[in-house]
């Protein structure tokens, strides 16, 4: 059998939902645009061109941690396996195109971070317990004091010496905003 591995950058267009099964098992998923950059030559500016939208779909300890550390406007790199699925209702059909993720993180083009490993012990998944009716804040995960992370990044402010920045970003939807998928008429 052959899979289609591929890795997409994008934004996180929903906040993750989290769920366990009966038998005890999280998943969650997601939805995720990836839209590409072209240069105008008549203008010389970057512009958006097409946005593809995804549903990414995790499943065990990746479900968990996504679900702790992705929001809605991230900036994300997903690696996973492409799958699509027809659906149909009694008026539309259509197909869904769906991420299966075997890695999700954060875009580093557009900000600083650290690795926080949760302490298993205290922050694990209970089987049929609701992930997503914790508040992320009130979960116990072990974390560098905020202020190591500030000094860390602050000789990043001023970007590397010797190294162009990237090319212009897509603009990420303003903080708030109800980012949904276009839909085909």
């Amino acid at each position: 059998m052959y899979e289609n591995h591929m890795a997409l950058v994008g934004t996180v267009g929903s906040e993750p939902e989290h769920h366990v099964s009966d038998q005890g098992k999280s998943h969650m998923n997601f939805r995720f645009v990836s839209t590409e950059r072209k240069m105008d030559r008549a203008t010389g500016e970057w512009v958006d061109g097409n946005s593809n939208w995804f549903t990414v779909k995790a499943f065990g300890r990746l479900a968990q941690n996504t679900t702790l550390s992705l929001h809605k406007g991230d900036r994300i790199i997903v690696l996973g396996r492409l799958q699509l699925r027809e659906w149909k209702t009694d008026e539309r059909r259509g197909v869904a195109i769906e991420l299966l993720a075997d890695a999700i993180g954060h875009d580093y083009n557009w900000g600083v971070g650290t690795l926080t490993r949760p302490n298993r012990t205290q922050a694990s998944v209970e089987p049929g317990a609701a992930l997503d009716a914790a508040p992320r804040d009130e979960l116990a995960l072990d974390q560098a004091p905020r202020d190591e992370l500030a000094d860390a990044a602050a000789p990043l402010v001023g970007g590397w010496p010797d190294v162009e920045p990237p090319a212009e970003p897509v603009a990420q939807p303003p903080a708030g905003a109800d980012v949904q998928p276009a839909r085909a008429s």
